[in-house]
């Protein structure tokens, strides 16, 4: 085993548990997965004992608000979450801020300070031994807008006390790597990797096409062993990369057609992600761009109502006049059937 048995720390362990992975590899996915499956209470339930079990998730996000980026926000979030259901220790952790209340002196909205909330935090932390078994997951502290050191070194601090304990999770940076160096920990790519390797060879050795293995013993198997190495787990990447070659196949490339493809593609996502637009004709680049914003508008504007593949065949045509003066009638079945294949059909492609 190549790594530090999660189910033994959920279970038993204390301080940190880091579980790194490269952007697209599925940590947020496995994250939400660990906070809501019934395996994961069980084993904190273990190592709570007697203690009341607390389990307080956040999330980091660096396309979102301040608050989604933040200590202020990750320290309110959790703050939030625990005082909602125990209310009684409000006066204890904010006793200021109790004052002013019922003094009538405090007026207008509450902005407290990040040295309010540590405090109030840390004051938390330092009392929760004796009834509490605290549990955070925080996902994404690659994503915290500032240095990751000082976060890191604020869970230590909390974790000091045998009833809290900490999982988290981030991209392997030098920052990250530094910082929590010698705590438990979980490469997800070591996790995946017969995962991905069983994805590739369902979707592409098995494929109709793929007779070279008759020609060249082993080249399927070699083309195989370079995407599971490539991929560093990411399994976003080998979607991307399976769905290239498979097009490399329909139009009958050799394997080491497929091979010498594989070889120029770049195994960081990003740079993955240029390749392919730089690959895309001008027309489709600005088809493209045109449906992406069209998309990002939509969710902007219509959060609460995501844009159908129906509503967008209508928005591809570019058309903006005609359903000024179009009549309004319901639309037959074969002609939303026919739109929808069309769009999503050339959306996927």
């Amino acid at each position: 085993v190549k790594w530090d048995s999660l189910s033994e720390w959920l279970s038993y362990g204390d301080g940190c548990y880091w579980v790194n992975g490269k952007a697209g590899s599925g940590k947020p996915t496995l994250m939400k997965y660990l906070r809501e499956g019934r395996r994961t209470t069980g084993a904190l339930l273990r190592w709570a004992g007697t203690k009341r079990l607390v389990i307080e998730t956040f999330f980091f996000w660096d396309a979102g608000t301040p608050l989604q980026k933040s200590k202020t926000g990750l320290l309110r979030s959790l703050l939030f979450d625990i005082l909602r259901r125990r209310q009684k220790l409000i006066p204890v952790l904010f006793p200021g801020v109790c004052r002013s209340t019922i003094s009538g002196q405090l007026r207008g909205p509450l902005e407290l300070s990040f040295i309010e909330l540590r405090k109030a935090f840390m004051t938390l932390m330092n009392s929760v031994q004796d009834n509490l078994g605290v549990c955070f997951i925080v996902d994404g502290i690659d994503e915290y807008e500032g240095d990751q050191d000082d976060l890191v070194e604020l869970f230590s601090q909390a974790t000091t006390s045998s009833s809290v304990k900490m999982l988290i999770s981030s991209r392997p940076i030098p920052s990250c790597v530094f910082a929590l160096l010698g705590s438990c920990s979980l490469r997800l790519q070591d996790l995946t990797f017969n995962d991905v390797k069983q994805y590739s060879e369902d979707s592409l050795g098995k494929h109709s096409l793929m007779q070279a293995e008759l020609a060249n013993p082993g080249a399927t198997a070699q083309l195989i062993s370079g995407i599971t190495s490539k991929a560093m787990g990411v399994f976003l990447w080998v979607a991307l990369v399976v769905r290239l070659l498979r097009q490399g196949l329909q139009e009958y490339g050799s394997i080491s057609d497929l091979q010498r493809k594989l070889d120029e593609l770049p195994p960081d996502l990003e740079k993955l992600y240029q390749h392919m637009l730089s690959s895309m004709s001008l027309s489709d680049r600005i088809q493209g761009s045109k449906l992406l914003q069209v998309v990002l508008r939509s969710t902007e504007t219509h959060g609460n109502y995501p844009m159908t593949v129906l509503q967008l065949s209508f928005a591809e045509e570019g058309d903006y006049v005609r359903p000024f003066w179009s009549k309004i009638s319901p639309i037959p079945t074969q002609e939303e059937i026919w739109r929808c294949e069309g769009t999503g059909g050339r959306m996927r492609s």
